[in-house]
C-alpha cells in the first residue's frame, strides 16, 4: 500500500532528525559543502527539500541519479549501496484512478500527491561512472574573495531593496517595522565567513516583505520557529551558492531541541526548506544574479 503524504514527510524527517543527532550536527551545521546536488543525467540542480535532503546525506561532488537512469549511461550500482529517497508533488485523479491530464473533467477529484523515488551518489554507489566535477580547493578559489563576493551580493541586494543596514554591537536581527537589519560589524565574529553567514540569515528574513511572508512572530511562538527554520535554510543555501563554509553553535541541546521540533512538525522542514529556495531565488534575481538554482526535471 502506498505511503500517505503524512507518512512520507513523516520518514525522511525522522531520518534527518536520526542523522542531526547521530552527527551531533544541525542540517544546516553539517559543513557547507562546495557543491548543490545534482542530477548527472538531467544536469539540473536539485532545489528545497531534496537539495537539503542529499546535501545533508551525500558525500564529495554530490552528484545523483536514478537506477534507470545509471543504468542508461552505462554504469550499475554497487552491490549494498543503499539509496537516498527524493520527493515530489504530482496531480492525481481519484475519480479516474491515474494521473491527472491537461483538460481532465473540473468535476473529477484531483488533487496534489506526495511520492518519493530513489537516486544514487555517483562514485560513492556506483561503478562505471565517473562525476563530472572536481573538488574545489582554496588554490582555486580562496576564501577572501568568496567573502567578499558575498558581501557584494548582499550590499546590492540591500540598495535594490531599500533595506536599512546598521552596525549594532552584540546583535544580528531583521527588524520588519524599519525594514532594516542591525548586525555586529565582519571584526567582533570569530570569521569573516561566520559574519557572512549571519548577515545571510537575517537578510532572508528581510525577503518576508517582498515575498508577504509572515515573519513577525514572538519569540518561541510556533510562527517565529518556523521563520527560524527559514532563514537557516536560505543561509545555508546561500553559503553554497557563494561557497562559504560556515561556523555553527552545534552544542547536544541545541541539536536535540531542532531534532525534536522535526520530528513533532515534518511539515516545518519541507515548507521551510522551499520557503528558503524562494527567498534565495528573489534574493538572487533582485541583486541581478544569475539563478543557479535550476529545477529537477
Amino acid at each position: 500500500m502506498a505511503k500517505t503524504r503524512k507518512e512520507i514527510m513523516q520518514d525522511l524527517a525522522n531520518k534527518v532528525a536520526n542523522r542531526m543527532e547521530e552527527i551531533n550536527v544541525t542540517i544546516w551545521g553539517k559543513g557547507i559543502e562546495d557543491f548543490i546536488p545534482i542530477n548527472i543525467y538531467t544536469n539540473k540542480k536539485y532545489r528545497g527539500m531534496n537539495a537539503f535532503f542529499l546535501g545533508f546525506f551525500g558525500e564529495g561532488t554530490q552528484e545523483y541519479a536514478t537506477f534507470n537512469q545509471i543504468a542508461d549511461m552505462g554504469g550499475r550500482v554497487k552491490k549494498g549501496a543503499k539509496a537516498l529517497p527524493i520527493s515530489y508533488w504530482r496531480m492525481y485523479n481519484k475519480t479516474q484512478k491515474r494521473d491527472a491530464l491537461i483538460g481532465d473533467d473540473e468535476e473529477d477529484d484531483i488533487y496534489m500527491v506526495l511520492k518519493t523515488y530513489s537516486v544514487f551518489q555517483i562514485g560513492k554507489d556506483t561503478e562505471g561512472i565517473k562525476p563530472k566535477r572536481k573538488p574545489i580547493t582554496n588554490k582555486r578559489v580562496t576564501k577572501g574573495k568568496r567573502v567578499k563576493a558575498a558581501e557584494e551580493f548582499c550590499k546590492k541586494f540591500m540598495a535594490v531593496n531599500g533595506i536599512k543596514y546598521t552596525e549594532a554591537h552584540g546583535t544580528a536581527c531583521y527588524i520588519p517595522s524599519e525594514h532594516g537589519v542591525r548586525i555586529s560589524p565582519m571584526s567582533h565574529y570569530n570569521t569573516p565567513s561566520h559574519y557572512i553567514q549571519t548577515l545571510f540569515h537575517e537578510l532572508i528574513h528581510a525577503t518576508s516583505k517582498g515575498l508577504n511572508r509572515k515573519a513577525d512572530g514572538g519569540f518561541g511562538s510556533k510562527d517565529y520557529s518556523k521563520e527560524e527554520i527559514v532563514a537557516e535554510f536560505g543561509s545555508a543555501i546561500l553559503c553554497r551558492y557563494f561557497g562559504i563554509k560556515g561556523q555553527f553553535d552545534n552544542s547536544i541541546a541545541y541539536i536535540k531541541g531542532w531534532s525534536a521540533k522535526i520530528r513533532e512538525n515534518p511539515d516545518w522542514l519541507f515548507n521551510g526548506a522551499n520557503a528558503a529556495q524562494k527567498a534565495v531565488d528573489y534574493m538572487l534575481k533582485e541583486a541581478g544574479y544569475d539563478n543557479a538554482f535550476d529545477q529537477v526535471a
